[in-house]
Parts: structure tokens; sequence; C-alpha cells
């Protein structure tokens, strides 16, 4: 246990833990942010496997055991399961971006063979062979707040085998104030966080293994973009030039965008127009053409659509299933 800096009583209750059992261990530092944490956890685990948790999320019972019987049933770099949104009264609801990129359990996978697991960019909801994630984990970033989508797209792009189990094995906090990190994505300094970790990811793609390279663009068009250029987002006008210049950045060197306007003219065009610095441009698309085609920015079924057509993959799920995400 890795006390970071805590001004509560968590360190007092882990060492409680620490003299009831010796198997547990406290590890105190000053506040360094949760990369520094989880590296700090990695070089001092001492066991075979490692998994992280977040101080305000819910790990439900038997998550462990079942993504560590995963793992020593079919030997794999790590396993991964479900997740639920756990808001402040305990109710629970469904990830939409979990169930789609988690659609359907499996052993013995990769993103070479199932793309859309580049979707899955969290780190909590697994648990790592420690050997795996000393060698292609290790560093996380630290001093960002999306330390995980690097993390974790280097955990997909070198892995040889993944597990993925049917369980619902997390449940991630959706605060009602909207105070959580993925709930501030309007802040223009969060927002530059995400895009400064995904462009590190698609350079790390790039250099380890290109051929993800379309899943990963693909990946971004169909998902980051839209959440990114929101409505009620980009009324702010610093917000909106800051975001434009990450996307043109972001798809710089994409050879997906002229394919992408055969499927979707509108979103796709806008993310050309960004990619030629045409900002003026952008901004008369998308006050012609919102919120129709960018969808509000959700994970819904022509985001899913237009990955399915870009990079050839195909919901193994048909759509009336429970695990396919609907609009309602």
């Amino acid at each position: 246990m890795v006390d970071d800096g805590s001004r509560d009583r968590s360190a007092w209750i882990a060492e409680r833990y620490c003299s009831a059992d010796p198997r547990f261990k406290l590890f105190s530092q000053p506040n360094l942010g949760t990369g520094a944490a989880r590296n700090t956890a990695l070089r001092q685990a001492r066991g075979r496997y490692i998994a992280f948790a977040d101080g305000d999320d819910v790990v439900p019972k038997d998550s462990y055991s079942t993504l560590l019987w995963s793992l020593r049933h079919a030997s794999a770099d790590f396993a991964t399961g479900r997740v639920r949104r756990i808001a402040d009264d305990g109710k629970l609801s469904r990830s939409k971006l979990h169930e789609w990129a988690l659609a359907s359990a499996t052993t013995n996978t990769n993103a070479l063979r199932r793309g859309e697991l580049l979707a899955d960019t969290c780190l909590w909801n697994k648990v790592f062979a420690v050997d795996f994630a000393r060698k292609h984990i290790y560093p996380i970033p630290e001093r960002s707040l999306y330390e995980d989508v690097l993390a974790v797209t280097r955990g997909y792009t070198t892995a040889a085998s993944v597990n993925l189990v049917d369980d619902v094995v997390y449940h991630w906090r959706k605060r009602g104030d909207g105070s959580s990190i993925t709930q501030g994505m309007h802040r223009v300094a969060t927002m530059s966080d995400r895009f400064r970790m995904l462009i590190e990811a698609r350079a790390h793609i790039a250099k380890n293994q290109p051929r993800l390279l379309r899943s990963f663009d693909a990946k971004c068009l169909a998902i980051d973009v839209p959440i990114t250029l929101r409505a009620r987002h980009c009324g702010n006008h610093l917000y909106r030039m800051t975001a434009y210049r990450s996307i043109s950045v972001l798809f710089r060197s994409s050879e997906l965008i002229d394919e992408a306007e055969q499927t979707n003219a509108g979103l796709s065009s806008v993310v050309r127009l960004l990619r030629e610095g045409n900002f003026g441009a952008a901004d008369h698309a998308l006050g012609r053409k919102w919120p129709r085609e960018l969808l509000r920015g959700t994970i819904q079924k022509a985001p899913i659509r237009l990955w399915e057509s870009l990079v050839g993959w195909a919901d193994p799920y048909s759509r009336t299933s429970k695990h396919f995400p609907t609009t309602r």
C-alpha cells in the first residue's frame, strides 16, 4: 500500500492492516500523484501479480480472484474485465465504452486480433503479471491526470496474450458534483493533458506496433474527438482553440481521415480541416452540423459503426444484444 501524502486517516488504517497481517506493507511518500504512487508500488511489489485501484472507486467481491483464476488457467500477460459506473448513492449503471471494448469474454487474445481493446485505457480493471508490468507498463507517467492512457496502450501493444472475463470487476465512481477527472474534460488543462497522453500513445504505437495505428486512429476519431468537441464545452474560445490544436497534432500523420470522410463526412471533414490548420472553416462546420453528426460525444451507434467501417471489425453480438451499447 502506498500512502501518497494523504491528509486523512488512510495511513492509520493501512498501519492497522500491517500490524494484523505481515503480508501488508505500507510505503509512505510526499504527495506526488497517482502515477508516482503506482510506480512506487511496482518497484516494491513482491508478488507474482499486481492490480491498481483508485481510492474513491469500489472493487466488487471476488473481482481479483476471478481475474487471477483466468490468468492461472490460461496464462497471459494480464487479464481485464467489465466495468460499471457507481453513483454517490451506490446506484450502478453501464459503462458503455467498456461494454463495447470488452464485448465478449475470451482467453489468449491481443490487440492485433481485437483492435477495439485499445479503447479500454484504464489500469484499474486489470490484474497484471508483475514481470510484464515492470517491463512494459513501468514507468507510469507522473504528474498526469491521464497516465492510464499511455500505460495501458503500452500494455496492449506489447502483450502477446490477454484474457477478457465476462464478470464486472470494477465499479468506477461517477461523482454527483462532476469533480472526477473524466467528468472534468471541460477544463482546458484536463483536456490538454488527455491529448498529451494520446499523442504520446500514438507515437509509441507508430514506433513499436505500427499495424495498430489504424485501430488507434479510428478509436480516437470515433470516441475521443466527439467527447472533446461537445457543444457545451466549445462555447469557451480558449477551450475550443486548444482542442483544435490538440486534434490537429494528434491526426497530423494519420492516413485514415480521407478514407473516413466516405463514412462520416461531417466528423471526418472537421478533423481534416483541423489537421490542415483551417480552424475557421472547422468552426463553421461545427456550427452548421452540431449536434447530430458529432452525437453529443456519447458512445452510441454511429461512432461504433464508424469504427467498424474503418477497421473492418464487426461487433460479435447483434444490435439486439444486451451487450451492445444502444441509443434510447
